[in-house]
């Protein structure tokens, strides 16, 4: 009876033994995760990276986890088994695309032209030349149409991490050249039907006074 239950009693440790190396061996496997990744290049630290829904800059990186530093000053810890992917805004280049819209009413023989030049005193501009590529693209002919509005587009690529600063300064530079130009952007509209009767009672309506 002894034998017995020393033999029960030792194949439960067995097992039990046995279950806690094998959770082991599956938590070091995916530790062994953040190793490929760092082998890899993935990301340094002071890297912007976006991992799940977070985007902020890498402030550690160690055997367990990567820590990312929140502009709010929260720091972030992820293990590495919860990375399933990964965006590093710092490897290679930067790129952006800029869409603006247009009134309807306006020309879009005329509206192209004008986002050339402004396109153009872009790259001219010396603070900004160094960031963006000169190869920009602006598509040709219109990307959207409403009842409202006409849409253009323009792309560049950048140097990385500067593709808010060239977004920016097109902005910036769009703006000059389509108020220049006399281009204006699209504005909400409302038309009101109405009934004859409608329009005489309308017309009895006294006007409102103007703003001082």
């Amino acid at each position: 009876m002894l034998s017995e239950a020393l033999n029960v009693g030792s194949s439960k440790i067995a097992r039990q033994q046995g279950l806690a190396v094998s959770f082991g061996s599956q938590t070091l496997v995916k530790d062994i995760i953040g190793i490929f990744i760092l082998f890899e290049n993935g990301m340094y630290t002071g890297d912007l990276v976006t991992i799940g829904a977070i985007t902020d800059a890498v402030e550690y990186m160690s055997i367990r986890s990567v820590g990312l530093r929140q502009h709010t000053g929260a720091c972030h810890i992820i293990p590495w088994p919860a990375i399933a992917s990964l965006a590093n805004f710092v490897r290679g280049i930067g790129s952006f695309v800029a869409n603006y819209d247009v009134d309807r009413s306006e020309d879009s023989d005329k509206v192209n032209p004008t986002l050339r030049e402004a396109v153009g005193g872009l790259v001219q501009d010396e603070t900004i030349r160094g960031m963006v590529s000169l190869a920009s693209r602006i598509s040709p002919g219109l990307v959207g149409l409403t009842n409202q509005a006409f849409t253009v587009r323009v792309s560049f690529t950048t140097q990385p991490l500067k593709q808010w600063s060239g977004r920016f300064a097109l902005d910036n530079m769009v703006k000059k050249h389509f108020d220049a130009a006399g281009i204006t952007a699209p504005h909400p509209t409302m038309q009101v039907m109405q009934n004859g009767s409608g329009l005489d009672a309308a017309a009895t309506i006294p006007a409102l006074p103007a703003p001082e």
